[in-house]
């Protein structure tokens, strides 16, 4: 043990965590949808400023993004919001996993031209790994009734 008492008593703790760091920061980043002629498309509540039920996030095609989570763990790096319904408004997005909802990311973007906000808008998520096989969902609320996104999804698997 180093001198004063404290601190680690092998090296290897710190190591496995600067390869963790790593990882983070150098990864192959992956697409969802994988596609240019797939969309990834979430709807608010039909009634303005509540949110919608859970639903599982998926393509236009109906690949689910749960679905690549399946034999290793999975970590968004971003979500990128490409399109909305209604300009000039506010979206509220909550994504999360399993039966019990474990949250991943709440989001709030403003969509439109007056506030100068570029049409395509790109937020990195920070949240915990995704345990292995469980479904990924989400809820949304907009300003308006019956909003929709059109999103797409960066994310890395860990080995």
């Amino acid at each position: 043990m180093p001198l004063g008492g404290h601190g680690p008593r092998s090296i290897n703790p710190i190591l496995a965590d600067t390869e963790e760091l790593i990882l983070e920061q150098a990864h192959i980043t992956r697409v969802f949808p994988a596609t240019t002629d797939l969309t990834c498309t979430l709807t608010a509540n039909a009634v303005a400023h509540n949110w919608s039920a859970w639903a599982e996030v998926q393509d236009s095609g109906g690949a689910k993004l749960s679905d690549l989570n399946g034999s290793q763990v999975l970590h968004f790096s971003s979500i990128v919001i490409e399109w909305c319904s209604d300009t000039d408004k506010l979206y509220q997005i909550e994504l999360a996993y399993g039966d019990d909802k474990i949250a991943i990311a709440p989001l709030r973007i403003i969509s439109g031209d007056k506030n100068f906000l570029p049409p395509i808008q790109q937020m990195r998520i920070r949240a915990l790994t995704i345990v292995i096989g469980e479904k990924i969902y989400y809820r949304m609320m907009c300003e308006t009734g019956g909003g929709t996104c059109k999103v797409s999804f960066r994310y890395h698997y860990h080995d």
